[in-house]
């Protein structure tokens, strides 16, 4: 089964110039942003690798 993921360059361009780009922000905010990113970056990619774990596991008892 092969997994799909979308590039990440036209988002990490994007993710950059809002994060770095913007001086009108404050510093405070910034890191903030950038910490809740990373966070649901990281939740994202768990309950993907759960999601993936799982339908391995249903091809596996339906193939047998």
């Amino acid at each position: 089964m092969k997994r799909y993921f979308p590039p990440i360059d036209t988002h990490s361009a994007a993710l950059s110039s809002l994060f770095y780009g913007s001086t009108s922000m404050p510093e405070s905010n910034v890191s903030e942003m950038r910490q809740a990113f990373l966070c649901l970056t990281i939740s994202v990619k768990k309950q993907l690798r759960i999601f993936s774990d799982h339908i391995g596991l249903c091809a596996y008892i339906h193939g047998m």
